[in-house]
């Protein structure tokens, strides 16, 4: 979501009452506090920098950080590959073998369905570690990003007065604990794209100078999932 937008919500937040809040930001703001009264008034500002959350809520006593996306095709995480590879030998214990994998999948100049055809059974192998350990990487990608300040706790998708959300800790828990759900598990019957649960893993910008040897990771079904995963919590 671009900063504009960004700016929107925030400007339609700031100072507002609970009770003046359309119907998706009191929920929102009544699960962040449920202590929340008619007449509390909600600061909202925005997160300047590199950073998970766009925007921080407190309304209360209490708070929280999001990240705020809209539009299609959204990116929620990128990475130089260096520091992506580090993070796959040092956290994940990835072999040699799957760190080279990972760097021809990102920096060959072809697009995901030629390299498919060339190399399936790297496909399957980078899904199968991905898959394996999913949480970590559902961390990384959707809450932590690259710092430990400003984690995101919520994920708002849509215009300022018309959107859905949901949890991250919460949501990952139903992505990790529903591993044969092709919903949300969409590398079970597509095997010629790289997964993380609902998130796609790819280059950012295969014959862009600016960005390529960048990973990038999009959300491409964000609505129909955080709905599904919302289900699925029972809400």
């Amino acid at each position: 979501m671009g900063k504009g937008k960004e700016k929107e919500i925030v400007n339609y937040l700031n100072g507002k009452r609970y009770k003046d809040l359309c119907p998706v930001w009191q929920s929102l703001c009544k699960e962040i506090n449920p202590q929340v009264v008619p007449n509390d008034e909600v600061i909202a500002e925005e997160i300047a920098g590199n950073f998970k959350a766009d925007l921080k809520i407190k309304i209360g006593d209490k708070e929280a950080c999001l990240s705020a996306k809209d539009g299609s095709g959204n990116s929620v995480h990128q990475e130089p590959l260096p520091e992506f590879l580090r993070f796959c030998k040092e956290q994940l214990s990835a072999s040699q073998e799957v760190l080279e994998e990972i760097r021809w999948f990102i920096c060959e100049r072809k697009d995901a369905r030629k390299l498919y055809k060339e190399k399936p059974y790297v496909f399957d192998k980078l899904n199968d570690f991905f898959e394996k350990h999913l949480k970590i990487l559902l961390e990384r990608f959707l809450v932590t990003g690259l710092y430990v300040e400003n984690t995101a706790d919520y994920i708002y998708y849509g215009k300022v007065e018309e959107g859905v959300y949901t949890e991250l800790r919460s949501a990952i828990e139903v992505i990790t604990n529903n591993k044969k759900d092709k919903k949300l598990h969409p590398y079970l019957k597509k095997r010629n794209h790289i997964y993380i649960g609902p998130l796609t893993f790819q280059a950012w910008g295969r014959t862009s100078k600016k960005n390529r040897g960048n990973i990038q990771i999009k959300w491409g079904k964000i609505k129909e999932n955080i709905e599904y995963i919302n289900k699925l919590k029972g809400k």
